[in-house]
């Protein structure tokens, strides 16, 4: 910032010092309020109408001018470059009180000027004016990156009277013209309300259109304030105790209790399951500044199925300062029990007459929300609102069957051709938690004779989803003639589709350049029998719906499988490698065909060559994402639908023609599965998306592995939400590997993974079956420098910025892959042998342990202990509840064996503390409770 726009900006002395000196000059300064940097807060931004709503968090005296600029600070003439609105209280306002501002009049102040949010790049400052001088109380900003950067030729500076760790300045994102608002009302202090107004994941947005005032109101407390640190948790019902967090804010110290109270009235949860737990008080005397105390609730857990239960407790009695939102806290208990829900009959003879029945025969009702059938390839989900009473049955027909509006109990329909194969198998019903409830196997069958006898295998086991993406996933193919949301439509070429949708682009795979290209630039004849792409808007799915029933109605019957395929070696490295060989075909039969008959009869077109090709299917997510996910031998690929099929050898583009006769049969295909096989699965997964990838050891010594075609670029329509996980091995990503289970030799993979999104992510492990014990499996976070030792019940949060702008919808742009690769994981393996290397020449212990501390509560001395194998640096380290460092009790070299160090506390406030043992890269953490 230059010297002169420090004149612009007052310190708070100068403030004081000026506001003095001009009180008695000025009647008008006289009379109003002088607000510093967080007395005003702004908490809605209209760019459709130019409007803005404003918070005071002090009451503002009659006569107080604030002044409003939607432009840029002009360093060199220190003057607002934009448009600036000047408002003037007739009346005092309250703290706390929404003002709106637009072309509208209001009787409780005047507007001279007006606002106008044009551009890319949005400022709005708040400010008075003393003279020259200009006085900034608040800021947001959003718009194109850099908004809030001082050598951003176009704008802006940064008044220095606003500083980001008071949260007076507010960065939301970078879309343009967007209008913004506050979620909802807060009650707190007026440092919690500046908190809570900058953050931006309380706010709210939308594209282009006028939103309705919302009126958003502050109420402001005196501190101290309490409340219940959220409002509601859950716990599962075998659990030892559900934990209660009651958080505390600017308290002074002084003596103050509250009472947390279970309100057995208004919960469900009753005596038996909530356990010698009536009341707790907390006493937060001698606690200085905020804080937040655990509470433990014992839960029974009992043998009965009771389904979901609420226990409601409130706080009560607080001895002084008030109450903040979260007085109550709903406790939800999940059942450990599972319910008596079976799959009570499987009639699989015809899609006519097919249908599936579920009883439940538990005492209560049984709700099906986030329940499924799976086939140990396909899902389907049955509807939120879907409940069974106790008792009742429920019928699930194919969506063509006349008997499901005969049929006198509850009953549903849905394409079983996806549950139930004409070969048989057997079919899982699963819980929400994705835990088997029973499991029955099912046959072809003649006549309408349904099988009688339940086959079950398992009562309870995990079963994990090895499909890309998760259960919402639906196929793009379900009905041709309903296409209900807008995005990236796949479809069969017709000459004159384009003609029935003048102004969309279409686009069609080119596996030579391995990349999508706009039909215009194509020779019409080399597009015969071509798979197209569109974006297709809101506006004109109708049309698409009845162009597609059009469609379907004039195919004409073909008994030829006709499929045009080719590899080739674009970079000229003699393998077919990376996009090379991947074709996007389509199945022109009005039949389903086998996967694993059209993968014999191109083997057998092919004699000498050692042919092992992938197929994938494309479906569509309720959203319009579209995903690829690769089909197994035991699937069918639908009628007319599209498929991706690869080739591994060069090959010029070549017909492929086949009789319908051989690609489809009523025998039985089940893919091979060794049960008994090391396999090891991790899953990510951020807000809606999620993605699986695999590692299977077998006794074989080849490595083969399975692409992950999500996580191409090439392959990624502009404007979608994705989230990928992929092993990468030189230029390609890997959905699944299949290694050798003999090796010697550590195992690195490093770990990729893409996204759109931005906030919180998941890292599990979804799969953990024979994974030896002597294995050692780590994961390295290049972003901590840490690693993570995994076993069957790892889990890892962490928080990730996208760096992604909104992408524009050409295909073939510069701007397509704005989603860089994030290699921050690595995979290794260590067997026993390299693991008694890497102990023999390492310098950091293998045998690392942090004792509790003595005595616990303690007051204020205590003695933390713990014990180190052999020589090396050692850091151990005190923090309090919410993370923040305390004190740091040794750092430096230490010898090996068990060591003691004291810690007094006798300057620090009662309440929880967290003392961490950090060695090489191994942290160990324990709690302990300082209590006076």
């Amino acid at each position: 910032m230059d010297r002169q726009l420090l004149r612009s900006t007052f310190k708070k002395i100068l403030h004081i010092a000026l506001f003095s000196a001009i009180v008695f000059s000025f009647q008008k300064i006289n009379a109003q309020s002088l607000l510093l940097p967080g007395d005003v807060v702004i908490v809605t931004v209209n760019a459709e109408s130019n409007s803005i709503d404003f918070i005071p968090l002090i009451d503002i005296e009659e006569n107080t001018s604030l002044y409003f600029a939607d432009g840029v600070w002009n360093s060199d003439e220190q003057v607002l470059n934009g448009n600036e609105i000047e408002l003037i209280f007739n009346t005092s306002i309250s703290a706390g009180t929404n003002i709106h501002i637009n072309e509208k009049d209001d009787e409780r102040f005047s507007v001279s000027g007006k606002l106008a949010f044009t551009g890319k790049i949005h400022h709005l400052f708040a400010f008075q004016k003393e003279g020259e001088y200009h006085r900034f109380i608040y800021g947001v900003g959003w718009g194109e990156p850099g908004i809030w950067d001082l050598d951003n030729p176009e704008g802006s500076t940064i008044p220095g009277s606003l500083d980001k760790d008071d949260n007076t300045l507010l960065t939301l994102s970078n879309k343009e013209n967007f209008q913004y608002y506050l979620r909802n009302g807060a009650s707190g202090t007026r440092k919690m309300l500046l908190k809570f107004v900058g953050d931006a994941a309380n706010w709210r947005g939308r594209d282009n259109s006028a939103y309705p005032t919302f009126g958003t109101s502050f109420n402001l407390l005196s501190p101290p304030v309490v409340l219940f640190d959220n409002s509601i948790s859950t716990v599962e019902e075998d659990g030892e105790a559900a934990t209660l967090n009651v958080a505390i804010y600017e308290h002074d110290g002084s003596r103050l209790t509250v009472d947390v109270v279970y309100d057995s009235l208004r919960s469900i949860t009753n005596s038996d399951d909530i356990e010698n737990f009536s009341s707790s008080t907390l006493n937060f005397t001698g606690l200085i500044g905020d804080g937040v105390y655990e509470v433990n609730v014992p839960i029974h857990d009992d043998n009965k199925y009771e389904g979901t239960e609420t226990g409601i407790f409130t706080l009560q009695n607080l001895s002084k300062g008030d109450f903040g939102d979260f007085l109550t806290h709903s406790l939800i208990v999940n059942d450990n029990e599972q319910p008596e829900v079976h799959i009570a009959q499987i009639v699989n003879n015809s899609r006519r007459t097919s249908f599936i029945e579920i009883k439940n025969t538990a005492n209560v009702q049984v709700s099906l929300r986030d329940w499924s059938i799976y086939n140990k390839e396909k899902k389907y989900f049955f509807d939120d609102e879907l409940v069974l009473l106790s008792a009742e049955s429920l019928r699930m027909y194919d969506n063509t069957a006349q008997e499901a509006k005969t049929y006198s109990g509850k009953a549903i329909t849905t394409d079983l051709r996806k549950i139930l194969t004409k070969r048989g198998g057997e079919l899982s019903l699963l819980n929400k938690s994705g835990e088997v409830i029973i499991k029955k196997k099912f046959s072809k069958q003649k006549g309408d004779k349904g099988e009688k006898d339940e086959v079950i295998v398992s009562s309870r086991t995990d079963i994990q989803n090895e499909i890309h993406s998760v259960a919402e996933v639906i196929s793009s193919k379900e009905s041709t003639s309903k296409i209900i949301t807008e995005g990236w439509k796949l479809l069969p070429n017709q000459a004159d589709l384009p003609l029935h949708f003048s102004g969309i682009d279409f686009y069609t795979w080119s596996e030579s350049s391995q990349e999508f290209l706009n039909i215009k630039d194509i020779n019409p004849l080399e597009l015969e029998e071509k798979i197209i792409i569109g974006y297709f808007e809101t506006e004109t799915i109708e049309k698409l719906s009845d162009w597609a029933s059009d469609h379907k109605n004039k195919l004409k019957e073909t008994s030829q499988l006709e499929l045009k395929l080719s590899a080739s070696d674009k970079n000229e490295n003699e393998i077919i490698d990376r996009l090379e060989g991947m074709n996007l075909v389509q199945n022109n039969l009005n039949k389903p065909i086998s996967v694993e008959l059209l993968i014999s009869e191109l083997s057998k077109a092919q004699p000498g060559v050692e042919f092992n090709p992938s197929i994938y299917s494309i479906s569509e997510s309720k959203t319009g994402e579209i995903t690829y996910i690769p089909m197994s031998l035991g699937d069918e690929i639908e009628p007319n639908a599209p498929f991706w099929i690869s080739l591994d050898f060069p090959q010029e583009e070549s017909l492929f023609s086949f009789d319908e006769g051989v690609l489809t049969t009523e025998e039985s295909f089940e893919a091979l599965s060794d049960e008994s096989a090391t396999k090891l699965g991790l899953t990510l997964s951020g807000g809606t998306f999620s993605e699986t990838i695999n590692l299977e050891f077998n006794s074989q010594e080849e490595i083969s592995n399975l692409k992950n075609l999500n996580s191409y670029p090439e392959l990624n329509f502009p404007s979608q939400k994705f989230v990928n996980l992929s092993f990468t091995q030189g230029e390609d990503y890997l959905s699944k590997l299949k290694l050798p289970v003999e090796f010697t030799n550590k195992l690195s993979l490093p770990v990729t993974f893409r996204t759109s999104e931005s906030g919180s992510f998941t890292l599990q492990v979804s799969e953990w079956n024979e994974v030896p014990k002597e294995w050692e499996v780590l994961l390295e976070d290049k972003a901590t420098g840490k690693q993570h030792n995994i076993r069957k019940d790892f889990t890892f949060d962490f928080n990730y910025e996208s760096e992604a702008a909104e992408g524009e919808r050409e295909i073939n742009s510069q701007e397509e892959n704005k989603y860089k690769d994030n290699d921050r994981f690595t995979l290794s393996i260590n067997p026993p042998q390299q693991q008694q290397e890497l102990n023999d020449a390492s310098d950091l212990p293998t045998e690392l342990e942090l004792f509790q501390n003595f005595p616990n509560p303690f007051n204020p001395l205590t003695t933390i202990s713990f014990f180190i194998p052999e020589p090396t640096e050692v850091t151990l380290s005190v923090f309090n509840i919410v993370g923040q460092p305390v004190s740091v009790v040794v750092n430096g070299n230490l010898s090996a064996g068990e060591h003691q160090f004291e810690w007094d506390a006798a300057d620090r406030p009662s309440g929880m503390y967290i003392y961490q043992l950090e060695v090489g890269n191994k942290i160990m953490t324990r709690k302990m409770t300082l209590v006076k």
